[in-house]
C-alpha cells in the first residue's frame, strides 16, 4: 500500500531521530530538521501543498548544508534528500528554481 506524503515525511523524521540517536546529529541539528518536516505535515493537513513544498525545500537546503559542513556523509545526506525530493514530486511541487522565486528570500 502506498504511503501518504505525511507518512513518508514521518519516515524521514524517524530517520533524523535515528541519526540523532546514533550521535551523527546533535539535538539542535535534528530539531531544526524535524521542525521543517513537521511544518510540512501540518501544511499538507491544512491543504496547503505549496507551503509544504517550500518547507521540504528548506529541509533539503539544510541537509545540503550539513553535508557541506561534514556533519552528514554524502550517503547519509543524499538518502534524506532523495526521500524529500520524492515527496515533493508526489505532492506536485514545482522545480527548485520556481520555489525560490515564490518564497521569501532569506539572508
Amino acid at each position: 500500500m502506498l504511503k501518504s506524503p505525511q507518512q513518508q515525511i514521518q519516515d524521514l523524521i524517524n530517520e533524523i531521530n535515528a541519526l540523532h540517536n546514533a550521535g551523527v546529529l546533535n539535538s539542535g541539528q535534528s530539531n531544526s530538521l524535524i521542525v521543517k518536516l513537521n511544518a510540512a505535515i501540518n501544511s499538507l493537513n491544512k491543504g496547503q501543498p505549496h507551503a509544504a513544498c517550500n518547507q521540504l525545500q528548506a529541509f533539503i537546503n539544510e541537509v545540503n548544508g550539513l553535508i557541506n559542513a561534514g556533519v552528514l556523509t554524502p550517503e547519509q545526506g543524499q538518502s534524506l534528500i532523495d526521500c524529500a525530493t520524492l515527496i515533493r514530486n508526489q505532492i506536485g511541487c514545482e522545480s527548485e528554481s520556481e520555489v525560490y522565486e515564490e518564497s521569501e528570500s532569506e539572508d
